[in-house]
């Protein structure tokens, strides 16, 4: 019988590949993806709460003689109404003026703030261009 003292490196089996996972293990990677994506599927549930209900917005572009329909949330401020028309129509942001009827839309106010804005029903901007 030989003493664990005299046994030389050469005498003890290592492995030398690596270590494999245990079955099962590798599938908990794609918990983490679920899990993630679960959060962004959440994240833009209450994104979409919290800006409430949506409203079908008939933009007059009065500069250009032209309507054009957009669906968006009552939640939205003017603001962000006058961000999508530079974007979406080269109206530049300080040059527009948006009203309901002759009622003139101050920027920090949402749609949900404008009592003549319906939701679910289609309402009237008209963008003047200064």
């Amino acid at each position: 019988m030989s003493n664990i003292d005299d046994l030389s490196d050469d005498d003890i089996d290592v492995p030398t590949t690596e270590v494999q996972k245990p079955a099962g293990i590798g599938s908990l990677s794609g918990l983490g993806l679920a899990l993630s994506q679960t959060g962004k599927t959440q994240k833009d549930k209450t994104e979409k709460e919290l800006l409430g209900e949506e409203v079908t917005i008939i933009f007059q572009l009065e500069s250009k003689g032209e309507s054009k329909k957009h669906v968006v949330n009552m939640g939205r401020p003017v603001e962000w109404l006058k961000l999508l028309v530079e974007r979406e129509y080269g109206i530049s942001f300080d040059s527009q003026k948006m009203f309901v009827g002759s009622k003139e839309l101050a920027n920090f106010f949402s749609l949900e703030d404008i009592k003549e804005i319906i939701p679910k029903a289609e309402n009237v901007i008209i963008v003047k261009e200064l």
